[in-house]
């Protein structure tokens, strides 16, 4: 069972739904079907592994294997729609559907069908929606994958989404504004708000969105999520954040393009996680003009001499006397 943590999410196990004390049962596969019920697939063989037996060990069963199909004692099976004989009008309708697979299914077929055929009535379709309705939240998704399929760009539904109460709906608004940054006239504008959003995981989409955005102020974006509190998946996006937009913020740092607000935290946070020889000398430069910050940077992405450097400057400030402690207890490193 998944639940929500912070940004990303936790995976609890439930109790095993079925087993077998035969050494034959062997479920290697597992899915629900469209009427509802769990389908496992059992391959059913004493003898697995390729190490621990012969290909042609005799004891290999060839020919058997089986299905198990579990149901509800307590719950009628559900009857799965003829979506193959559905006019689009009617596939869109299945977005409704309290079943996921349906809802997945009918936008496949949705997906399939001509853009022309589809977009016009998916717009007619938004207009219509009941912003108070309980399912207005699930509509707008369902609506959002089939435009982002089918590659057309509304950016007044992204307006919609990102100010929504719901905060996966905004999480998903930010991923759109990256994917669909092309045809958008101001995305950073955009990701700057959500980018302060008080849910997580809209800022970690934030983040992970400004990579889409070849342009140096997609890193000064990214690194305002890092503002409001952090967990270790925005630590990981914000990672691949700035590696990946690296071509773009590096040079553009070294002539003095970008100041990230004043802010010399969002700085530091790009510094410390490039780490590499090519900014290693901005972290040299800002840390002899006295920012204590940049001194414990530089301890831990400089040498010897930085070390001694930093030692000398900050032989009365606690912090940077303690990041030369764990430089040299954790990597050895020392002036």
């Amino acid at each position: 069972e998944l639940r929500d943590e912070g940004a990303g999410f936790r995976a609890e196990k439930r109790p095993d739904l079925i087993q077998s004390d035969r050494r034959e049962f062997r479920p290697v596969n597992v899915k629900i079907g469209p009427d509802g019920a769990i389908y496992v697939c059992d391959w059913y063989n004493p003898t697995i592994g390729h190490y621990q037996a012969s290909y042609r060990d005799p004891k290999r069963d060839r020919t058997h294997g089986r299905i198990w199909r579990v149901e509800s004692k307590s719950k009628p099976l559900v009857k799965r729609p003829k979506l193959e004989e559905m006019t689009t009008r009617q596939l869109l309708q299945q977005l409704d559907s309290p079943e996921r697979l349906t809802r997945v299914n009918a936008k496949k077929r949705l997906f399939d069908l001509p853009t022309e055929a589809v977009v016009p009535l998916v717009d007619e379709w938004l207009d219509g929606l009941n912003s108070e309705a309980p399912n207005y939240a699930q509509r707008l998704y369902e609506a959002s994958g089939l435009l982002a399929a089918h590659e057309v760009v509304r950016p007044d539904l992204i307006d919609v989404m990102i100010q929504l109460e719901e905060p996966r709906i905004r999480a998903i608004g930010a991923r759109l504004i990256g994917r669909w940054s092309n045809g958008l006239d101001n995305p950073l504008a955009l990701l700057r708000l959500t980018a302060l959003d008080p849910h997580p995981r809209v800022r970690m989409e934030t983040i992970l969105a400004c990579t889409h955005i070849p342009a140096p102020e997609a890193i000064e974006v990214a690194a305002t999520a890092l503002d409001l509190p952090r967990d270790r998946f925005i630590d990981y996006a914000f990672s691949l954040a700035v590696h990946a937009l690296r071509p773009h913020w590096l040079a553009a740092l070294n002539r003095g393009q970008l100041d990230f607000g004043g802010n010399q935290l969002r700085l530091r946070a790009v510094l410390d996680e490039d780490g590499s020889a090519d900014t290693l000398s901005i972290v040299r430069r800002l840390a002899e003009e006295g920012d204590s910050e940049f001194l414990i940077s530089l301890i831990r992405l400089g040498d010897a001499s930085d070390l001694s450097f930093c030692f000398r400057v900050g032989l009365e400030n606690p912090n940077v006397l303690h990041a030369l402690l764990e430089a040299a207890r954790v990597h050895g490193k020392k002036p």
